[in-house]
């Protein structure tokens, strides 16, 4: 059976494995999010971080983090109880993932 998706990957197993880093991903900026609400009431913007930028400052974040930090710091605002940012937020990061077919509006 080929399954189809977005992502292009025939393999079950393959997929799977794709669909728990995305999920780990989502969790990340999320807990992320929470923290900095918390600590300096303030959150990312995700709107604001271009999804290039961001997804190889990630990978380069493991050895030098200077750069994922700088990236998000740009970002951060003060419109902590903003529904709407926060909700764009979570499309935003489906996008950074190659997921755009939904978006939390038509939810």
């Amino acid at each position: 059976m080929i399954l189809e998706n977005k992502l292009h990957i025939t393999s079950q197993i393959e997929l799977s494995k794709v669909e728990e880093k995305i999920s780990k991903q989502k969790a990340k900026q999320l807990w992320l999010d929470l923290i900095l609400k918390e600590n300096i009431k303030q959150v990312i913007d995700w709107n604001l971080v271009d999804k290039d930028e961001y997804l190889s400052a990630m990978e380069r974040s493991v050895i030098k983090d200077i750069e994922i930090k700088y990236l998000l710091k740009q970002a951060l605002t003060t419109e902590i109880n903003d529904r709407t940012l926060f909700m764009k937020g979570i499309d935003v990061s489906y996008y950074y993932e190659g997921y755009s077919e939904y978006n939390t509006e038509e939810v």
